[in-house]
């Protein structure tokens, strides 16, 4: 295990590969959600909006509109919305 895949806290539930960048990771852990720009490489905890650190236990990217869909345990779902950026 390398020291930045040892930075990422908790186990993983899900993990989803961009639909147009392979580089771009998106990891679900019970501990919230994590982003890669590396292609796993490096991780960076998200901690942006209003998103409450608890499990994150699905993910969806939608391909029309370039929104994370993010499944939370005992919290509903949340849209990221428009992750393009991310991509660039």
């Amino acid at each position: 295990m390398t020291a930045e895949a040892a930075s990422v806290r908790g186990y993983a539930h899900v993990i989803k590969e961009d639909l147009a960048n392979r580089d771009l990771l998106f990891l679900g852990t019970e501990f919230g959600l994590w982003v890669s720009l590396d292609g796993g490489k490096q991780w960076a905890q998200y901690k942006g909006g209003e998103l409450p650190r608890s499990p994150v236990m699905d993910l969806a990217i939608h391909p029309r509109d370039h929104d994370l869909v993010i499944g939370k345990h005992g919290r509903g779902i949340w849209i990221m919305d428009d992750i393009t950026p991310l991509r660039a």
